[in-house]
């Protein structure tokens, strides 16, 4: 009779193994980096760093009132975590699984183990390596900080307890399309907007206490379906990527680590096997295709922009306003830089097309990201109702219209190498981009917009406001 080796044993056999391997790798890179000049220096760096972290111990025991201040917020603060961190995992799903399930535990689960408890296993030590890092980081604020041990052993619960009860969640909205993805992501979005304007009426515990309870739900749900309509394949290659991803192995060859390029957005849509039947639908099809090989670049700038409207909620309202102008302004310019790279990429460079129809499609695309980042200035000024709410929407999104159709027509005309002059038209977006920083101070600005939107419809036959 063969005796079965237990599943604990092959587990951590995978696991030293890889750990033996990427340490192999590790030390190949570091001896290819550092000699011993540069080690001897790296040792010395080192220490100073560590005799420096009781200095900074000393430092901040001057501003003990201000951490004694911080404790005494802290019951707002576990509220703001209570929101950030759903939302947070929800992001992270649109990249990863969460759950690090290779093509070594597939593997392993083609044996006589089962699949639910080799997942489990991986699981588990996702929650052990997070518990272990919220610990050193703990260990590092308790000796540097006059922090209490009660509030950051509340702070570490915190983080470990979301990390638990997201998992699930998190691992099945990995597995959705993208369009049920960001459609669940905005739903989250609006719950947090609505648990922000009850916060005034109910109090911070009961408000946590029913969003973790909605997850706690969610996730009996989902238990039994946990192993349901999973795309294994594309899981595999996601975690084989970022476990095998090393920074310090990058850097000494000089490679960059490349995410799996079988698993892209809209891939796998039944529409891009229909035949073109309009001239529009091969423009709006090339514009996809650039955007699937720009995807990485462009959620880093969306996400580095929602971070930014996030910040924006806890300043004081009239600079709100400011940060909005300065957001609009950064997404249209990123936007049409994106337009000028389009004819400098693959086959468009030497083919020949229309100016016109590549904009007017390009703006099609460019209202989602505009329409996407707009959802939390909407709850902004939804949160601070008032009569001029209505020429405040009004006034961003004519201000958006003009400065856009502005720098995209600049840029048109410079890849066509036309001489072209729009002081007239730049003057009127730079006026619409002042009404709206100003108009969290003078409310009255906002009357601009009607203005605006005249111009903009009076001159709809031109190209500029097309």
């Amino acid at each position: 009779m063969i005796r079965q080796p237990s599943l604990l044993k092959s587990f951590f056999f995978i696991r030293v193994h890889r750990f033996k391997k990427k340490r192999k790798l590790n030390k190949q890179a570091s001896q290819l980096l550092f000699d011993k000049t540069t080690t001897v220096y790296l040792v010395l760096l080192l220490a100073y760093t560590f005799a420096s972290m009781f200095i900074f111990s000393d430092t901040t025991a001057m501003y003990k009132d201000y951490f004694i201040f911080l404790e005494q917020q802290a019951e707002d603060v576990i509220w703001v975590l209570t929101i950030v961190l759903p939302v947070r995992s929800m992001f992270h799903a649109f990249r990863e699984p969460g759950v690090l399930y290779s093509s070594a535990e597939y593997q392993l689960a083609l044996l006589p183990y089962p699949r639910g408890s080799i997942w489990f296993l991986t699981l588990l030590e996702r929650w052990l390596k997070r518990l272990l890092i919220y610990s050193l980081i703990a260990g590092v604020a308790l000796l540097l900080t006059p922090l209490s041990l009660s509030f950051i052993l509340t702070f570490v619960a915190t983080f470990v307890m979301f990390d638990i009860i997201m998992a699930i969640p998190q691992w099945k909205l990995f597995q959705q399309h993208f369009a049920k993805k960001m459609m669940l992501f905005l739903l989250a979005v609006v719950l947090v907007g609505v648990a922000s304007l009850l916060n005034p009426l109910l109090e911070p515990k009961l408000i946590a206490s029913l969003l973790i309870s909605c997850i706690v739900l969610v996730n009996l749900f989902l238990l039994p379906h946990v192993f349901s309509h999973i795309n294994w394949s594309k899981v595999t290659e996601i975690n084989d990527y970022t476990i095998w991803r090393m920074p310090l192995l990058a850097f000494a060859s000089k490679t960059k680590f490349k995410r799996p390029k079988r698993y892209t957005l809209f891939q796998n849509s039944s529409k891009n096997k229909l035949p073109f039947t309009t001239e529009g639908q091969i423009y709006n099809r090339l514009w996809k295709i650039y955007f699937i090989k720009q995807q990485a670049i462009i959620f880093r700038a969306l996400g580095t922009l929602f971070v930014l409207i996030a910040v924006l909620f806890f300043v004081p309202v009239w600079l709100f306003y400011i940060g909005i102008a300065v957001m609009l302004y950064v997404y249209i310019s990123i936007a049409v830089s994106f337009y000028a790279d389009r004819f400098s990429n693959d086959v468009i460079e030497v083919l020949p097309w229309s100016t016109k129809n590549y904009a007017n499609y390009f703006s099609q695309w460019m209202r989602l990201g505009a329409m996407l980042l707009f959802i939390p200035v909407l709850f902004f000024y939804f949160m601070h109702l008032s009569w001029w709410t209505p020429l405040y929407i009004l006034l961003f999104w004519t201000t958006y219209r003009c400065v856009k159709e502005v720098k995209l027509m600049k840029m048109a005309h410079s890849l066509t190498r036309k001489k072209s002059v729009l002081q007239v038209e730049e003057t009127i977006g730079t006026v619409a981009m002042v009404c709206l920083s100003l108009s969290g101070i003078y409310p009255f600005l906002t009357v601009s917009s009607l203005v605006l939107l005249f111009l903009l419809y009076k001159r709809s036959s031109k190209p500029i406001f097309s």
